[in-house]
């Protein structure tokens, strides 16, 4: 799979366009900087000018280039093809991956002589500027496997969307960093690790991209799946565990990485959140069959671990309480700390009950529907498009009682913890509003929980049979 979609890929006619034109643009550019009248910046000139189009070309064209990686395949129906072989869901998507990574390995390593000559206009921090262009290439490979987990979806208009939406914030990022000597100053000097607090600063921004990463890559590979192949449980599974390192790791560590638990605790939750409530919520037997050989515990984790977004709603709980417990990590030094707690444990409400209304809504306006993430996500634009406008209509007519009345809103619930005067009115209602949301949502599930208990009776003459003829035998 590796070497086709690679050999596909390098013969392509977008990928030689970029590769060429990338080379054509350093040229000139460093060609221009060389008779500069003044020399004092041109070093730091040229390697702006490199991390900038190399940031553009692998963190915005490349993924692009991507947006169609699974779509296209389903299109032209020879996904089917692929699936029928000895190729799992996973080595697909992971195959179109690591191709286009290895693509933008090859135009970074192209352009890398440029930074030699970079090196002759004096003022260059080598191992900082090398680590650089390594940070461009973990942070290209994390789009790439966001932007093919996209391309799994079935609307090719809302692909589109999403992905150029993506791109756009990215590449305005892009230059927003490297354009200004502030940015380049602090991405050199945390690539250059002068101090112990960058180092923990990096891994962490290593580990978010790679987390960010395997669950777009397995979203993906669980969208082309057989309905009889259970991705979700494992992948809920791996979440918990590396919740449970996190907090042994922020209970061993400093106060203040305690007091940041709660961020980290949402910042894990919020990606597979979304991914677990929007799964498809009809399997066949066969995914029922580990759990059944399990007796009680297995059933008892069906009710959090079965596929489909009936049970994630479970598992949401189940994060939405390690990150309440995740604020009882800090212990204040200050008198003026005392609250910190109760403030996450609002803001912790307000987020996910962010993660629940649009659930809701598709439940409410969408029952029927096979397509839940792309109803979810529309519930998601349609929840910040109110919010946004009763934000306008708040600060442009200065009354601020609009945001009591639309206090039902999750996101205006963080305007109204905001503000000194309302604080404590949204510490009172975060929690109910999470709930009740929670539990609408539970309540229009009875249908998927029966299926679910159906399967399990399958299941058990499933068991029984295979038990039957081990004994014939």
């Amino acid at each position: 799979m590796l070497v086709k979609e690679l050999r596909q890929g390098l013969k392509g006619v977008s990928f030689m366009i970029l590769f060429i034109a990338i080379q054509v643009i350093l040229g000139v550019l460093i060609f221009g900087h060389s008779f500069s009248s003044s020399y004092n910046n041109t070093g730091r000139d040229i390697s702006t000018s490199v991390f900038i189009c190399i940031g553009l070309a692998t963190c915005v064209l490349q993924p692009l280039r991507a947006i169609s990686a699974i779509g296209s395949e389903i299109k032209e129906n020879t996904i089917d093809l692929m699936v029928i072989t000895k190729l799992s869901a996973w080595r697909i998507v992971f195959g179109k991956w690591i191709s286009l990574v290895s693509q933008s390995a090859l135009i970074i390593a192209a352009v890398t002589p440029y930074l030699i000559l970079r090196y002759f206009f004096g003022g260059m921090q080598l191992f900082a500027e090398l680590m650089v262009l390594f940070t461009i290439f973990l942070a290209s490979a994390g789009f790439t496997a966001i932007f093919v987990g996209i391309s799994s979806l079935p609307s090719l208009i809302l692909r589109g969307l999403i992905g150029l939406g993506c791109a756009f914030f990215i590449g305005m990022g892009v230059v927003a960093i490297f354009s200004n000597s502030f940015g380049y100053r602090a991405v050199i000097e945390l690539c250059s690790f002068q101090f112990p607090e960058a180092v923990s600063v990096y891994l962490l921004l290593v580990l978010g991209a790679i987390y960010l990463g395997w669950l777009a890559l397995d979203y993906g590979a669980g969208s082309i799946a057989p309905i009889s192949e259970n991705r979700s449980t494992p992948r809920r599974l791996i979440c918990l565990g590396i919740i449970v390192v996190l907090a042994i790791v922020i209970a061993m560590s400093d106060r203040d990485f305690r007091q940041a638990a709660p961020i980290f605790m949402l910042i894990l939750s919020v990606p597979i959140s979304i991914i677990t409530l929007t799964e498809h919520p009809f399997t066949t037997a066969t995914v029922s069959v580990p759990f059944v050989r399990k007796g009680i515990l297995g059933k008892i984790g069906s009710y959090f671990l079965y596929p489909g977004w009936a049970s994630g709603l479970n598992f949401v709980m189940i994060l939405f309480g390690l990150t309440l417990l995740s604020s009882l990590f800090y212990a204040p030094s200050y008198s003026y700390h005392h609250n910190f707690s109760q403030e996450m444990v609002t803001v912790a409400c307000i987020c996910f009950s962010c993660l629940v209304f649009p659930l809701l809504l598709a439940r409410i306006f969408f029952r029927n529907t096979l397509q839940l993430f792309v109803f979810y996500l529309g519930g998601l634009v349609a929840t910040g498009v109110l919010w946004l406008l009763v934000v306008v209509i708040a600060e442009e007519t200065r009354s601020r009682g609009i945001y009591s009345a639309f206090c039902w809103l999750p996101p205006v619930q963080f305007n109204i913890f905001d503000r000194n005067a309302t604080e404590d009115i949204a510490h009172l209602i975060a929690l109910p509003t999470f709930f009740i949301y929670w539990a609408a949502c539970f309540a229009t599930s009875s249908k998927f929980w029966k299926h679910i208990r159906n399967n399990d009776q399958q299941a058990q003459g499933i068991i029984e049979a295979e038990k039957n003829l081990t004994e014939s035998k």
